[in-house]
């Protein structure tokens, strides 16, 4: 009986090792052919183990139950182990064809074909066999000899004129499938330029209906951006991008995207005109965002520096007036921003002659060069021109006496401001007087030390409302005191290196 149970547990394992070693050589040679589903070892059991091999593998069991002189258990064995593999081997390929079933059949098309066929079947679907079918190989055949020509641009052409009909009748993954086929074409262009046209016809088409899976037409985009290497192209793809992203009300998806603008501009080396239309589209997608006003005033302030005044820019100055007062308007409200560069502007500086905006240009001086007497002289003769532009008197106050403040610090010669002097110019009552200190401390508008017994302020910093003449001087001056400080430190520092080094030589020479 033992003897019987090593013969079993002996064949057992022999015709393991054999089937896994035959499995192993099946599996290499399906992978050399590019055969990769989980189904190749049911394959190989139902159309691999027929009975001619199931005969070697009897025989080898026979062979070794011998060597034991179990010839009669041998015997019995084989005819077992053959009546086992003739009667299951039907059983193992019909599991095999029910498992095989429910894998998609391939097609060795070039992807690029068997798009243009799907779009145009589905384009002339409704036209009838009679007339789709003559259409459908002409655009297949005409999809082809681009192919064969290199023609990229003409085919790009082709399958988006087909796909535009289709894309909105299609599910959200057909619709990521065509357009990712069409968008690695750019991949096989020529030249920039050929890459340029095609990244100018792929976005133009996305951009259209974008209220249509807008946020589908907005990664497609992105994919194409990331696609192609032409630094220009990527720019006019950012711009489709962000047209999307307005009109499909996805804003906040690309916003992240406007902290690395300058990262942008320096890759993409994009002109004047274009930094100007990029500037602008930013400041109005931020512009509705009440966390993001600085950001939007910022990008407004930039769009506005691209105008000089002459040249081409004289005409188009006129069509930006309204930006230039949204502008100051923007500066004068926010409670958080007390400089700008908008004064010397020319597409802002033409609102002073302006007869409808004078008086908003007027006020911007105000606020960037005089004090809060002058600010209520000019609302108690224009109180009006608050009202027109949505503006808050009390506010207006309030950012007046930290400029005031401000403009303080600036005129001080001493870097010390008397508690008096802030009170007059403030007009508020002693005891606010440090309120107003702590204020701009907390804005970071101001570095300084409150004397309490000497009520004095001595400033170590304060912010400029403008960088001008003026602050480029003050500037000069500091810069030449502390580079005479710094040479008259190196000075004493080498006086006193070589008084050390003097009495050292000299005991030196007494010594030898």
């Amino acid at each position: 009986m033992a003897n019987r149970d090593q013969l079993t547990s002996a064949t057992s394992d022999l015709v393991r090792t054999s089937s896994q070693l035959r499995c192993r050589s099946y599996r290499r040679r399906e992978r050399e052919r590019g055969f990769t589903d989980l189904d190749s070892e049911v394959m190989f059991l139902s159309l691999h183990r027929d009975e001619e091999e199931s005969k070697k593998i009897a025989l080898i069991s026979f062979l070794v139950l011998r060597s034991y002189s179990q010839q009669v258990l041998a015997q019995l064995f084989v005819s077992s182990l053959l009546s086992l593999f003739s009667a299951s081997k039907q059983r193992r390929r019909q599991r095999c064809q029910e498992k095989m079933a429910t894998v998609v059949a391939t097609s060795e098309e070039d992807p690029v074909l068997a798009v243009v066929r799907f779009s145009s079947e589905l384009a002339w679907a409704d036209a009838g066999p009679e007339v789709a079918e003559p259409q459908v190989s002409r655009l297949c055949l005409e999809a082809q000899d681009c192919l064969v020509m290199e023609r990229y641009l003409d085919l790009v052409s082709l399958m988006l004129t087909s796909a535009d009909l289709i894309l909105p009748k299609v599910s959200d993954k057909d619709f990521e499938c065509i357009v990712t086929v069409i968008c690695n074409l750019v991949t096989k262009a020529g030249t920039p330029d050929e890459a340029l046209e095609m990244a100018k016809l792929i976005s133009s088409k996305l951009a259209q209906h974008s209220d249509d899976k807008p946020q589908l037409r907005l990664k497609m985009l992105f994919s194409l951006y990331n696609m192609l290497e032409n630094p220009y192209s990527r720019f006019v793809v950012y711009m489709k991008a962000l047209e999307v992203a307005v009109a499909g009300k996805l804003t906040d998806s690309v916003v992240p995207s406007f902290k690395k603008i300058d990262a942008f501009l320096s890759e993409w080396n994009i002109g004047k005109v274009d930094q100007r239309a990029l500037f602008h589209v930013i400041s109005n997608i931020l512009k509705d965002s009440k966390s993001m006003g600085k950001e939007s005033f910022t990008f407004l302030s930039k769009y506005l520096a691209t105008f000089s005044g002459t040249g081409e820019d004289a005409v188009a100055m006129n069509e930006v007036k309204e930006d230039a007062v949204r502008a100051i308007v923007e500066f004068i409200r926010s409670q958080d921003q007390f400089r700008c560069d908008l004064l010397e502007m020319p597409a802002v500086t033409q609102l002073e002659k302006d007869e409808k905006h004078a008086s908003i240009y007027e006020l911007l001086k105000i606020f960037l060069t005089k004090r809060l007497d002058a600010y209520l002289e000019f609302h108690s003769a224009n109180s009006a021109v608050l009202q027109t532009y949505g503006l808050v008197h009390d506010e207006c106050i309030s950012k007046m006496r930290l400029i005031t403040l401000l403009d303080l610090a600036f005129h001080s010669p001493s870097a010390q401001i008397s508690y008096s002097d802030i009170r007059d110019s403030l007009q508020i009552n002693d005891e606010d007087v440090e309120y107003w200190i702590v204020k701009a401390i907390t804005l970071k508008l101001l570095d300084c030390k409150m004397d309490q017994m000497s009520q004095t302020v001595i400033v170590s910093r304060h912010t400029d409302r403008i960088f001008g003449l003026p602050q480029w001087n003050s500037l000069r001056s500091k810069l030449s005191f502390w580079r005479g400080n710094i040479a008259s430190a190196i000075s004493t520092i080498q006086a006193n290196k070589i008084s050390e080094e003097q009495p050292s030589a000299a005991q030196g020479l007494v010594r030898s």
